[in-house]
């Protein structure tokens, strides 16, 4: 299982998610496996020019080394800004409103 907290994370620019999949990547890379992972984005902001590429990030992660993923907010309108970006790849979305939630899902 792996827990990526990113609470109060800001992406303003294409490298903010670059740099995103650069470290959880070599961290996934590092297990050898797919895994499971629950992501907290909890006062997590992304910025148009990012919200693209960061949804490419999710798609390749999702491809490449998640097994499942779930997500949780609190926030409904990231809810819906980031759940559209992921539909829209072909992906669940999977985001929760608390983390009991998310990790039930799983």
């Amino acid at each position: 299982m792996l827990f990526l907290n990113f609470q109060g994370l800001k992406l303003r620019t294409p490298k903010d998610a670059q740099d995103i999949q650069d470290a959880v990547e070599r961290q996934c890379k590092e297990i050898g496996k797919q895994v499971d992972a629950i992501v907290n984005y909890d006062g997590f902001e992304v910025s148009e020019p990012a919200l693209d590429a960061y949804a490419r990030v999710v798609e390749h992660m999702v491809t490449h080394y998640y097994g499942k993923i779930t997500r949780y907010t609190t926030s409904a309108f990231l809810r819906d800004k980031l759940g559209t970006a992921i539909q829209d790849r072909g992906l669940a979305p999977h985001i929760f409103e608390t983390r009991t939630e998310a990790e039930t899902a799983l």
